[in-house]
């Protein structure tokens, strides 16, 4: 599209720009925000694909550092329940001689 329509595109752009973007941007804040306005789902737009890529990064550590802090057992829970089922799966194997 922005082929077709470079000025209209570049107009588009340049409107929605931030003049000065934050240097640190908590983007689980900023999706706490969103969903506190029932603004999700949303697009995010970027530029640059490895500042998106680095900042997707950040945000997929700062979830899982949430979750962790969170719910700390969640993980051990999990591999526990896990175990747990495949003893009971494998129990019956040994009985059916």
């Amino acid at each position: 599209m922005s082929h077709l329509y470079p000025t209209e595109t570049q107009q588009l752009l340049d409107r929605f720009r931030i003049a000065e973007p934050p240097k640190e941007l908590d983007l689980c804040d900023l999706i706490g925000a969103l969903q506190e306005k029932h603004l999700l789902p949303c697009l995010v737009f970027h530029l640059n694909v490895f500042d998106l890529i680095k900042l997707f990064r950040q945000l997929l550590g700062k979830l899982e550092y949430n979750q962790k802090n969170a719910h700390p057992t969640y993980y051990h829970s999990l591999l526990a329940k896990q175990k747990q089922s495949e003893a009971v799966r494998i129990l019956p194997a040994h009985f059916s001689v």
